[in-house]
Order: structure tokens, then C-alpha cells, then sequence
């Protein structure tokens, strides 16, 4: 009897657990741009590490932002 007691609590507790977890999922809709929202600068880095381009205007962040979408 205890036995089945503790497996049927151990079975409610994951299953609260489980659903609990995936409650606080966010959407993904909203993309790259969001991410940049309260961006202030952004440093533009070539692959060797000698080209850097910094961008600090509102709304040329926005248009780079749009040219990575």
C-alpha cells in the first residue's frame, strides 16, 4: 500500500513539475529586431579582426538590423 502510495505522489509531483516548466515558454516571434531594441552602439568586427565599423544612430541600427533580416 505505501509502496503505491509513494509511485502514484512521485508520478504528480513530475507530472506538476513538467507542466510547470512549460508555462513560462516565450514566443519566438519576435525576431532580431526586439533584441536590438535598446541597443546604443553596435561595433561591425571583418573576420581577421582589422576591419571595425561602429554604428551609433537610431536609425542606421534599424536599417542594419533590417539588412540582417
Amino acid at each position: 500500500m505505501k509502496k503505491g502510495m509513494m509511485i502514484f505522489l512521485l508520478v504528480v509531483s513530475v507530472s506538476i513539475l513538467l507542466m510547470g516548466c512549460g508555462t513560462g515558454k516565450k514566443n519566438d516571434d519576435s525576431g532580431l529586431a526586439d533584441s536590438f531594441e535598446k541597443t546604443q552602439k553596435v561595433e561591425v568586427f571583418s573576420s581577421d579582426g582589422s576591419d571595425v565599423t561602429t554604428i551609433s544612430d537610431d536609425n542606421d541600427i534599424e536599417n542594419f538590423v533590417d539588412a540582417l533580416n
